[in-house]
Protein backbone atom coordinates (compact mmCIF):
# COMPACT_ATOMS: atom_id res chain seq x y z
CA UNK A 1 0.00 0.00 0.00
CA UNK A 2 1.12 3.54 -0.72
CA UNK A 3 2.29 5.38 2.36
CA UNK A 4 -0.09 8.10 3.52
CA UNK A 5 1.51 11.54 3.21
CA UNK A 6 -0.14 14.13 5.50
CA UNK A 7 2.01 16.93 4.06
CA UNK A 8 0.80 16.23 0.55
CA UNK A 9 -2.80 16.22 1.72
CA UNK A 10 -2.23 19.47 3.60
CA UNK A 11 -0.65 21.12 0.54
CA UNK A 12 -3.60 20.02 -1.61
CA UNK A 13 -6.03 21.47 0.92
CA UNK A 14 -4.15 24.79 0.99
CA UNK A 15 -4.17 24.88 -2.82
CA UNK A 16 -7.97 24.49 -2.94
CA UNK A 17 -8.41 27.13 -0.24
CA UNK A 18 -6.31 29.54 -2.31
CA UNK A 19 -8.41 28.75 -5.38
CA UNK A 20 -11.79 29.28 -3.72
CA UNK A 21 -11.95 33.12 -3.92
CA UNK A 22 -10.96 33.02 -7.60
CA UNK A 23 -13.48 30.27 -8.38
CA UNK A 24 -16.28 32.17 -6.62
CA UNK A 25 -15.38 35.37 -8.47
CA UNK A 26 -15.24 33.59 -11.84
CA UNK A 27 -18.54 31.87 -11.09
CA UNK A 28 -20.14 35.26 -10.40
CA UNK A 29 -18.71 36.73 -13.62
CA UNK A 30 -19.96 33.71 -15.54
CA UNK A 31 -23.47 34.09 -14.13
CA UNK A 32 -23.61 37.79 -14.99
CA UNK A 33 -22.31 37.28 -18.54
CA UNK A 34 -24.61 34.29 -19.12
CA UNK A 35 -27.80 36.21 -18.28
CA UNK A 36 -28.60 37.05 -21.94
CA UNK A 37 -28.59 33.22 -22.49
CA UNK A 38 -27.14 33.49 -26.00
CA UNK A 39 -23.76 34.30 -24.39
CA UNK A 40 -23.54 31.17 -22.21
CA UNK A 41 -20.97 29.53 -24.51
CA UNK A 42 -18.78 32.63 -24.65
CA UNK A 43 -18.94 33.10 -20.88
CA UNK A 44 -17.96 29.46 -20.36
CA UNK A 45 -15.04 29.73 -22.78
CA UNK A 46 -13.89 32.88 -20.98
CA UNK A 47 -13.96 31.07 -17.64
CA UNK A 48 -12.00 28.11 -19.00
CA UNK A 49 -9.35 30.37 -20.51
CA UNK A 50 -9.10 32.47 -17.34
CA UNK A 51 -8.69 29.40 -15.11
CA UNK A 52 -5.94 28.06 -17.37
CA UNK A 53 -4.14 31.41 -17.32
CA UNK A 54 -4.38 31.60 -13.53
CA UNK A 55 -3.16 28.02 -13.19
CA UNK A 56 -0.17 28.73 -15.41
CA UNK A 57 0.83 31.70 -13.24
CA UNK A 58 2.16 31.49 -9.69
CA UNK A 59 -0.16 34.21 -8.42
CA UNK A 60 -3.14 36.11 -9.78
CA UNK A 61 -4.98 38.94 -8.06
CA UNK A 62 -8.77 39.13 -8.20
CA UNK A 63 -8.74 42.43 -10.10
CA UNK A 64 -6.43 40.85 -12.66
CA UNK A 65 -8.75 37.84 -12.83
CA UNK A 66 -11.71 40.09 -13.66
CA UNK A 67 -9.81 41.91 -16.42
CA UNK A 68 -8.61 38.60 -17.83
CA UNK A 69 -12.14 37.18 -17.90
CA UNK A 70 -13.62 40.14 -19.76
CA UNK A 71 -10.67 40.27 -22.18
CA UNK A 72 -11.24 36.62 -23.04
CA UNK A 73 -14.98 37.23 -23.32
CA UNK A 74 -14.47 40.01 -25.86
CA UNK A 75 -12.00 37.96 -27.93
CA UNK A 76 -14.11 34.81 -28.03
CA UNK A 77 -17.28 36.76 -28.88
CA UNK A 78 -15.58 38.57 -31.75
CA UNK A 79 -14.08 35.33 -33.08
CA UNK A 80 -17.38 33.78 -34.18
CA UNK A 81 -20.60 35.20 -32.76
CA UNK A 82 -22.95 32.92 -34.71
CA UNK A 83 -21.34 29.69 -33.52
CA UNK A 84 -21.27 30.91 -29.95
CA UNK A 85 -25.01 31.61 -30.06
CA UNK A 86 -25.69 28.17 -31.58
CA UNK A 87 -23.59 26.43 -28.90
CA UNK A 88 -25.37 28.38 -26.17
CA UNK A 89 -28.90 27.48 -27.24
CA UNK A 90 -27.97 23.90 -28.11
CA UNK A 91 -26.75 23.26 -24.56
CA UNK A 92 -29.75 25.05 -23.04
CA UNK A 93 -32.24 23.07 -25.14
CA UNK A 94 -30.61 19.78 -24.15
CA UNK A 95 -30.83 20.77 -20.49
CA UNK A 96 -34.44 21.94 -20.74
CA UNK A 97 -35.56 18.85 -22.68
CA UNK A 98 -33.87 16.57 -20.15
CA UNK A 99 -35.63 18.36 -17.29
CA UNK A 100 -39.01 18.02 -19.04
CA UNK A 101 -38.56 14.31 -19.80
CA UNK A 102 -37.38 13.58 -16.26
CA UNK A 103 -40.74 14.79 -14.89
CA UNK A 104 -42.69 12.28 -16.98
CA UNK A 105 -43.41 9.02 -15.13
CA UNK A 106 -42.80 6.57 -18.00
CA UNK A 107 -39.46 4.74 -17.89
CA UNK A 108 -38.84 5.52 -21.57
CA UNK A 109 -38.82 9.26 -20.90
CA UNK A 110 -36.62 8.76 -17.84
CA UNK A 111 -34.04 6.93 -19.98
CA UNK A 112 -34.34 9.64 -22.63
CA UNK A 113 -33.64 12.31 -20.00
CA UNK A 114 -30.50 10.46 -18.90
CA UNK A 115 -29.35 10.07 -22.51
CA UNK A 116 -29.78 13.79 -23.13
CA UNK A 117 -27.70 14.56 -20.03
CA UNK A 118 -25.02 12.18 -21.26
CA UNK A 119 -25.00 13.88 -24.67
CA UNK A 120 -24.77 17.26 -22.93
CA UNK A 121 -21.84 16.01 -20.85
CA UNK A 122 -19.94 14.72 -23.89
CA UNK A 123 -20.64 17.89 -25.88
CA UNK A 124 -19.53 19.96 -22.89
CA UNK A 125 -16.29 17.99 -22.71
CA UNK A 126 -15.59 18.46 -26.43
CA UNK A 127 -16.45 22.16 -26.04
CA UNK A 128 -13.92 22.31 -23.18
CA UNK A 129 -11.18 20.71 -25.32
CA UNK A 130 -12.03 23.00 -28.24
CA UNK A 131 -11.56 26.05 -26.01
CA UNK A 132 -8.15 24.82 -24.83
CA UNK A 133 -7.06 24.05 -28.39
CA UNK A 134 -7.86 27.62 -29.42
CA UNK A 135 -4.96 28.72 -27.20
CA UNK A 136 -3.93 32.23 -26.28
CA UNK A 137 -4.29 33.42 -29.89
CA UNK A 138 -7.94 32.29 -30.02
CA UNK A 139 -7.54 30.35 -33.28
CA UNK A 140 -10.52 28.76 -35.00
CA UNK A 141 -10.71 25.05 -34.14
CA UNK A 142 -13.17 22.58 -35.61
CA UNK A 143 -15.57 20.89 -33.17
CA UNK A 144 -14.79 17.56 -34.88
CA UNK A 145 -11.06 18.09 -34.40
CA UNK A 146 -11.67 18.78 -30.71
CA UNK A 147 -13.79 15.59 -30.58
CA UNK A 148 -10.87 13.65 -32.06
CA UNK A 149 -8.42 15.10 -29.54
CA UNK A 150 -10.74 14.35 -26.63
CA UNK A 151 -11.42 10.80 -27.83
CA UNK A 152 -7.78 9.83 -28.22
CA UNK A 153 -7.84 8.55 -24.64
CA UNK A 154 -11.12 6.77 -23.78
CA UNK A 155 -9.94 6.26 -20.20
CA UNK A 156 -9.47 10.01 -19.78
CA UNK A 157 -12.93 10.66 -21.22
CA UNK A 158 -14.40 8.28 -18.64
CA UNK A 159 -12.43 10.11 -15.95
CA UNK A 160 -13.86 13.44 -17.13
CA UNK A 161 -17.40 12.04 -17.01
CA UNK A 162 -16.80 10.37 -13.66
CA UNK A 163 -15.76 13.63 -12.01
CA UNK A 164 -18.70 15.41 -13.63
CA UNK A 165 -21.11 12.90 -12.06
CA UNK A 166 -19.19 13.01 -8.76
CA UNK A 167 -19.54 16.80 -8.61
CA UNK A 168 -23.25 16.65 -9.37
CA UNK A 169 -23.74 14.11 -6.58
CA UNK A 170 -21.68 16.28 -4.23
CA UNK A 171 -23.72 19.39 -4.97
CA UNK A 172 -26.94 17.39 -4.77
CA UNK A 173 -25.98 16.05 -1.33
CA UNK A 174 -24.67 19.27 0.22
CA UNK A 175 -27.16 21.61 -1.40
CA UNK A 176 -27.57 23.83 -4.49
CA UNK A 177 -25.86 26.76 -2.76
CA UNK A 178 -22.44 25.22 -3.47
CA UNK A 179 -23.46 24.62 -7.08
CA UNK A 180 -24.36 28.30 -7.33
CA UNK A 181 -21.04 29.40 -5.78
CA UNK A 182 -18.48 27.20 -7.53
CA UNK A 183 -20.43 24.74 -9.67
CA UNK A 184 -19.25 25.67 -13.16
CA UNK A 185 -15.89 27.12 -12.15
CA UNK A 186 -15.07 24.09 -9.98
CA UNK A 187 -16.01 21.77 -12.84
CA UNK A 188 -13.75 23.69 -15.22
CA UNK A 189 -10.79 23.55 -12.84
CA UNK A 190 -11.10 19.79 -12.26
CA UNK A 191 -11.47 19.09 -15.99
CA UNK A 192 -8.38 21.21 -16.67
CA UNK A 193 -6.36 19.17 -14.15
CA UNK A 194 -7.38 15.97 -15.95
CA UNK A 195 -6.45 17.24 -19.42
CA UNK A 196 -3.03 16.16 -20.74
CA UNK A 197 -0.38 18.86 -20.58
CA UNK A 198 0.49 18.25 -24.24
CA UNK A 199 -3.01 19.33 -25.28
CA UNK A 200 -2.72 22.87 -23.96
CA UNK A 201 0.53 23.43 -25.87
CA UNK A 202 -0.53 21.71 -29.09
CA UNK A 203 0.30 23.81 -32.15
CA UNK A 204 -2.30 23.70 -34.89
CA UNK A 205 -1.26 23.83 -38.49
CA UNK A 206 -4.64 24.99 -39.79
Amino acid sequence: MRKFEPQRLFNGLITWINWMPKLILLQFLWLVCSLPLFTVATATRSMIAAIKQIKDEAQAEQEKTTRRFFANFSEFWQLNKKKEVVFSFYGLFLLIDSAIFSRLPQSFFQMLAIMLLLILGICGLVFFYQTLLMGEKKQQVSFFYAFYQAGRSPKRVLLHLFWTVALLLFFGFFGPAYLFLVGISGWCLIQLLICPSSLTSLQLSH
